[in-house]
């Protein structure tokens, strides 16, 4: 599968959100706005982070951020794709209901 490509800015080191955070909502943002599609496969951490001027682990903690999340999830041998988003968020919505905290009437 070939590697999305991603535009992002580098993240500010002086604004208050983490440099993480700050890379997964940009990422976030693209898969909203349909930059990325489910199944788009994301560039891996040591060349993102290389591209954005930050250390690798930031790049690993965004992509964890994400798949936390359901907007990523991780396949092997081929790294961090884009999950289907319906279905993760249905999923949570299913468990928000569980727990007590419907996201939805």
């Amino acid at each position: 599968m070939p590697r999305a490509t991603l535009h992002l800015r580098a993240p500010d080191p002086a604004a208050p959100v983490a440099l993480f955070a700050q890379i997964a909502n940009a990422i976030a943002d693209h898969i909203r706005a349909g930059r990325l599609a489910c199944g788009d496969v994301l560039p891996g951490s040591r060349a993102l982070a290389r591209d954005l001027g930050v250390d690798r682990h930031t790049v690993i903690a965004a992509y964890t951020d994400l798949e936390a999340q359901g907007f990523l999830s991780t396949v092997p041998r081929t790294g961090s794709v884009v999950a289907d988003l319906p279905r993760s968020a249905a999923v949570r919505r299913g468990l928000a209901r569980q727990v007590g905290f419907a996201l939805d009437p």
